[in-house]
């Protein structure tokens, strides 16, 4: 389903996520229900809330060699990982294979 790639700073809240390994500002991944993709400590993913917290947050990190992929590091700094035959994702990788290599595809304007 549709999602929005956000601001990594909320106005309303005041809030900014940095990236507690390599200091950069984080992304928020809003879906079509307004609720933001958040990674828990299991490494489950859920879309339940509507603000902009740690755990809603997403540090891009380029994937070496594949400059059109990202791997998207959460908050408790695992991977979003594609999983098994029905391809659910959890974000629960310690490293970046190619299940952990997501291309970005959006109209920003």
């Amino acid at each position: 389903f549709p999602v929005t790639i956000g601001k990594s700073y909320n106005e309303k809240a005041g809030i900014r996520c940095f990236d507690p390994v390599k200091g950069n500002l984080a992304v928020y991944i809003r879906a079509n229900n307004d609720r933001r993709i958040s990674s828990w400590p299991s490494g489950d993913i859920l879309a339940t809330v509507t603000w902009d917290g740690p755990w809603e947050a997403w540090f891009l990190e380029p994937v070496p060699g594949k400059p059109e992929y990202v791997a998207l590091r959460s908050f408790f700094g695992k991977y979003l990982s594609v999983k098994g035959i029905n391809n659910f994702v959890k974000a629960d990788a310690d490293t970046i294979g190619p299940n952990e290599q997501f291309a970005i595809i959006a109209n920003l304007i």
